[in-house]
């Protein structure tokens, strides 16, 4: 397992006002922007990592948002410019609005300025922005932090284990469609571990999971070896991390410290009714804890989605051991989720219930925040009926927030809702044009890669050439008619079907299918056929925003001995249209 300084650059984006994408490197943040930022991004993304680099630059200081929050009143930072991390682990302490509870804070302390980190899920977008402009006179930044690219991946891989063994790992989860395990800065130091061990690489998020914390508890210098964590049992050292971690989440504790106390700290001797202390403490001094700097004996979890997939193993372990389960599991739900549902500091824990306690706690689990299992938890792993549930569960959500998938961007476990056990139900959601849109995409996005997406080839063709239905969904419906092995689909005439609908979206889908299909099927005048039309080229000049994303793919991925043939068939399109008189034409430039 890498150290936390082993730091990986990164890039973030954001959206300007005239809608286009912008970029960033993180080194840029601090001089290129003196609004107030906002940085977001999915669990183990590298969040904390980044604004513990940004809070060592001159001027800045890294703070957590739990540990603001215990400032006194009228505090002064002096001319420090704040980083503030993790926004969404306050609401474990503070009732009311996590950003509320923050914004009167640095009230209170003289409004500093200020870069605050947020799980993009648990961001309140327009409303907060607003907020956050009435106190400080204009709107904050939002950046979003973008994954690794594969060769960012590879390049950060090779650093951490064997040079072939890292390339041969992506290829492998790649080619398994599961590139979030090696895009996710978190993932990939659970790749390194596992590969390291020379382990299988695993298939699912749980797996993933269970093999790096099984890995991360060895312990690895040869002087300790014998004694420490290494003499406990597996299920020992990991029942009393869990038993830690899971206290630090539910009390909103910043961290535990072994010996003394601390403020924001939580006193490990305080816990003895839930673990060994001496157990405890050899945890604490493994890789699955790491020491705060300059902190005299305090640890946090290596990471928080390790804090909440341990922590929901060690409470699933009382409840189903319980002589009493029944009250005990109304109690442990009690300590998590209120009449409001489950706060977002503790969504991560609440998500694991499912895979842990299937039977006690998992149905309540599915119903209180179904988002937040295949967000956060194992929406892969989960049996047929789970997935039953789920689906209902989803169905409620959808009508009573009908965005509640956050921009249809964020990484999700959703594998285990295209089952082959589910193929009627399946095919009759997505058939049902009343169902609602979002809930629609989220299973064909399921059905992409699945062995239920053959059977069906045919609701998928449909949907994908229907006009009418939403551009997400038709863009899924695509994918996986695509990724259907040894299918004889004729994609050419797919292709003219689309181009002869005439609107916008199945130009543009059809340039985003090109390379799903494979460039080597469709013929160079065909492709120049979809180009045109996707740029509008032949469209009368209108105010309308044209952008040419659509295009990176071809762009990239376009093999070069084509290029040639591709411009030349472009050519000889739009020669014949263009007025010698004005080369420029009507609506091209």
């Amino acid at each position: 397992m890498t150290d936390a300084r082993d730091y990986i650059p990164r890039t973030l984006s954001w959206t300007d006002v005239a809608l286009k994408s912008q970029t960033v490197r993180d080194s840029e943040i601090v001089s290129r922007f003196s609004e107030p930022v906002v940085i977001l991004g999915d669990p183990g993304i590298g969040k904390t990592w980044l604004m513990e680099m940004l809070g060592e630059q001159d001027g800045h200081q890294f703070i957590r948002a739990t540990s603001l929050l215990r400032q006194r009143d009228g505090h002064s930072f002096g001319n420090t410019r704040l980083v503030i991390d993790g926004l969404d682990e306050v609401a474990a302490i503070n009732e009311g609005d996590p950003l509320h509870n923050v914004l009167t804070k640095l009230i209170a302390c003289g409004k500093p300025p200020f870069i605050l980190s947020c799980r993009s899920a648990e961001w309140r977008g327009v409303s907060a922005k607003i907020d956050i402009a009435d106190e400080y006179g204009g709107n904050p930044r939002d950046l979003n932090l973008e994954l690794l690219d594969e060769d960012e991946a590879i390049a950060a891989l090779e650093r951490r284990a064997n040079r072939d063994k890292a390339q041969e790992a992506i290829f492998t989860l790649k080619q398994a469609g599961l590139s979030e395990f090696f895009r996710n800065p978190l993932y990939l130091d659970f790749v390194a571990a596992i590969i390291n061990a020379n382990g299988a690489l695993p298939s699912t998020r749980a797996e993933l999971y269970e093999r790096a914390v099984a890995q991360l508890r060895v312990e690895t210098n040869a002087r300790h070896q014998g004694r420490g964590i290494d003499a406990l049992s597996e299920d020992a050292a990991l029942s009393a991390a869990g038993a830690m971690m899971s206290a630090m989440l539910v009390t909103g504790q910043s961290a535990i410290i072994a010996n003394g106390s601390a403020e924001n700290a939580l006193k490990l001797s305080e816990l003895s009714d839930l673990s060994d202390l001496d157990t405890m403490k050899a945890v604490l001094r493994s890789n699955l804890f790491r020491a705060l700097p300059l902190s005299n004996g305090q640890f946090i979890p290596l990471h928080r989605t390790v804090a909440e997939f341990l922590g929901a193993r060690w409470l699933a372990k009382q409840v189903d051991s319980h002589s009493s389960a029944r009250q005990m599991a109304n109690r442990t739900v009690g300590l998590i989720a209120g009449e409001g549902g489950v706060p977002s500091s503790l969504r991560g824990l609440h998500a694991w219930f499912p895979k842990f306690s299937p039977t006690r706690l998992g149905p309540g689990a599915i119903d209180r925040d179904p988002y937040g299992v295949i967000r956060y938890g194992d929406g892969d792993g989960l049996s047929a009926d789970q997935a039953r549930k789920l689906i209902e569960a989803l169905r409620q959500l959808a009508l009573f927030d009908p965005w509640f998938r956050d921009g249809y961007w964020a990484s999700e476990a959703i594998g285990a809702l295209a089952q082959p056990s589910l193929l009627d139900e399946i095919k009759t959601l997505v058939r049902n044009e009343t169902e609602h849109v979002a809930l629609r995409c989220l299973v064909l996005e399921a059905v992409v890669g699945s062995p239920i997406a053959e059977a069906l080839q045919s609701d998928l063709e449909a949907i994908m050439l229907n006009p009418k239905r939403a551009y997400r969904e038709r863009r899924a419906a695509g994918e996986a008619v695509a990724g259907i092995i040894g299918s004889k689909f004729d994609w050419p005439k797919a292709l003219q079907q689309l181009l002869s609908l005439k609107d916008h979206d199945s130009a543009r889908l059809a340039t985003e299918l090109l390379d799903d299909m494979g460039f080597e099927k469709i013929p160079v005048e065909l492709v120049a056929s979809v180009v045109i039309a996707n740029g509008r080229l032949f469209e009368k000049k209108s105010r309308e925003t044209r952008t040419f994303g659509t295009f990176f793919r071809l762009q990239s991925q376009y093999p070069l001995e084509r290029v040639s043939a591709l411009l030349d068939a472009i050519a000889a399109k739009v020669l014949p249209r263009l007025d010698p008189k004005r080369w420029w034409g009507e609506g091209y430039d």
